[in-house]
């Protein structure tokens, strides 16, 4: 890696199963195109059964319960109209999917090599992501650290690694 020898990193694969992050994570996940995913489908299972919404931090650090509320008023008013859509007027929930929030979990494996888990880290641990990314990106760090504590220490933000943010 010294000498800028990524290459070698492509024949180790790893996978991860990540449970409850948002569907704007899955979003943001799969513009990291040397990945491989399986994601929950939205377009064959029936959502009426909604968990709960994925609340982000900087709304839960705000400690203030009117805009809590705002955020899961808009939630819930999406999963009304979702089991209304399916329930009462019988439209397919394929078609009634449209109306699922990105803050609905989801879970999704996602498999890449060793190099393409670098470049994943040089971009999502960066301050510019959203909590959740940078949240997820340091939950799998922190477990490759175990597999490959080497390749890890440089997994840090690109701008750490260049001097400068990009």
């Amino acid at each position: 890696l010294d000498q800028n020898h990524g290459s070698v990193l492509e024949h180790v694969y790893v996978s991860y199963a990540i449970i409850n992050a948002s569907r704007s994570y899955l979003a943001q996940q799969t513009r990291h195109r040397m990945f491989n995913y399986t994601s929950s489908s939205q377009h064959y299972i029936d959502h009426s059964d909604m968990s709960d919404a994925e609340v982000p931090v900087e709304i839960i650090e705000l400690n203030d319960p009117e805009v809590l509320d705002v955020y899961m008023r808009g939630y819930n008013s999406a999963k009304e109209a979702y089991n209304t859509l399916v329930n009462k007027y019988k439209i397919d929930h394929a078609v009634a999917r449209q109306l699922l929030p990105n803050a609905q979990r989801n879970v999704l494996v996602v498999t890449a090599n060793l190099r393409s888990w670098l470049n994943y880290m040089n971009q999502r641990i960066c301050f510019r992501n959203t909590s959740e990314i940078m949240y997820i990106a340091k939950l799998l760090r922190d477990d490759l650290k175990e597999l490959c504590p080497t390749v890890v220490e440089y997994m840090v933000p690109d701008c750490i690694l260049k001097g400068h943010c990009s």
